[in-house]
């Protein structure tokens, strides 16, 4: 009686999602030898193995289904992190799944004995390409003084600091192709009639004809137009679909753009890399992310952030003013939000402020109106970083922000103590 509400044949995602996860990781050197070859070398071609390291329920168990069901990338040694916590599993499974890998101590986590994130790259960083699905334990920090996370496609790479971070074209057509691939399977859902969502802004009030204006002038990145659901439509709520979308569909495409703005705000100076910054904002907002209604609030507050730091760097007067219109469009279309909270929407405020014309003569950026923070990705209402554990900044301050935060899962990951 109740088959069509139960049937699920038809729901694609989580095999869709298991072999982009594994298929993200970068194919060895010596990929045409065999799977098993690969597996019995612990995971390692040409010197250096491919070594991923999951967290969360929906990733572990998908990844194994295409690894251990279908016989995809056997070449790739997957870690679970919650799994690394149980001592059993590290003296039984280690030495029998994990050939090369080292385990610096007793099990993942903070008792005595056991290692932590930072111990265990230390260990295996010359052996392994590191890549994390999921996330790293917010509790552990333990990496990040000598480690970051940079991402590919759906996956972050676990990268040395004292790396270059690449930025060239060949890597920006390279990401770019690598979430392209990442379009939701969702199944078709029932038609349920229901009122249509406010576009943010519209000419019904002062604040949407304004902006209505600085689009007409600004153009579609702008626009608050932005569609990413590709004739699919969104995942139901509250469902495990929705969860994967939210945590690592989209959040792959906003990594792209929030990490390489994070290296614009630690070189300082660099315009190129804010300009690169906000491009890849306002293609996020010109298009979309598939599996999402409507473009988030975060995207038009971080292309406000790289315009108004890009005024700061400008010393021709037209292309300052320029970056000046265009970053307090953005902050506009940002404000025109209701999920943006009251304290932030008051600094933000008085941040356009100071983008706004001054009297000849006067310096046209106060100090602080220009700096500028890049907001997080809010999906849901919760606000937090994306797997880093960098904690939410306001506007305009020195601090940043980060992307889209991810709805609870069904059932919470075993955490280490802090």
């Amino acid at each position: 009686a109740h088959f069509e509400a139960h049937d699920f044949s038809r729901h694609e995602l989580f095999a869709h999602f298991g072999r982009a996860l594994l298929d993200a990781v970068p194919a060895s050197s010596a990929s045409s030898s065999s799977a098993a070859a690969r597996a019995a070398a612990g995971g390692r071609d040409g010197g250096r193995g491919r070594l991923l390291l999951t967290n969360g329920d929906e990733v572990v168990n998908a990844v194994r289904y295409a690894q251990q069901c279908e016989g995809r990338r056997a070449d790739v040694l997957v870690l679970d992190l919650n799994y690394l916590q149980f001592q059993w599993h590290v003296t039984f499974a280690g030495p029998k799944h994990y050939s090369g890998v080292v385990f610096p101590g007793h099990a993942y986590g903070s008792r005595p004995g056991d290692f932590q994130m930072g111990a265990f790259l230390e260990a295996n960083s010359a052996r392994f390409d590191v890549y994390v699905a999921g996330g790293i334990v917010d509790a552990d920090r333990t990496w990040t003084a000598r480690w970051r996370l940079w991402p590919s496609g759906p996956l972050m790479r676990v990268i040395s600091k004292e790396r270059p971070i690449e930025l060239s074209a060949p890597w920006q057509r390279e990401s770019a192709s690598q979430l392209e691939a990442l379009v939701p399977l969702l199944a078709p859902q029932p038609s349920v009639p229901s009122a249509q969502a406010a576009t943010p802004g519209g000419g019904a009030t002062p604040l949407g004809a304004l902006l209505d204006l600085l689009d007409s002038l600004l153009g579609p990145a702008l626009s608050g137009s932005g569609r990413g659901n590709d004739g699919r439509g969104t995942p139901a709520e509250g469902s495990w679909e929705e969860v994967v979308v939210l945590n690592h569909y989209a959040q792959a495409h906003y990594n792209r753009a929030y990490y390489v703005l994070q290296v614009g705000l630690e070189l300082g100076t660099n315009a190129d890399v804010l300009a690169l910054a906000a491009r890849l904002y306002e293609q996020l907002a010109s298009t979309g992310v598939p599996g999402i209604a409507e473009v988030p609030d975060h995207v038009y507050r971080n292309i406000g952030v790289c315009y108004s730091r890009l005024m700061g760097l400008e010393v021709d007067p037209a292309k300052r003013a320029a970056a000046a219109q265009r970053a307090a469009a953005a902050f506009l279309r940002y404000l025109s939000y209701s999920s943006v909270a009251e304290a932030d929407r008051r600094q933000v405020e008085g941040g356009i402020l100071g983008l706004l014309p001054t009297p000849s003569g006067s310096d046209p950026t106060p100090a602080g109106a220009a700096g500028g923070t890049p907001a997080k990705a809010t999906v849901g209402g919760a606000t937090r970083a994306p797997s880093t554990g960098q904690g939410h900044a306001a506007a305009h301050s020195q601090a940043t922000t980060s992307p889209p935060s991810k709805p609870k899962a069904k059932r919470a990951a075993k955490k280490t103590s802090s």
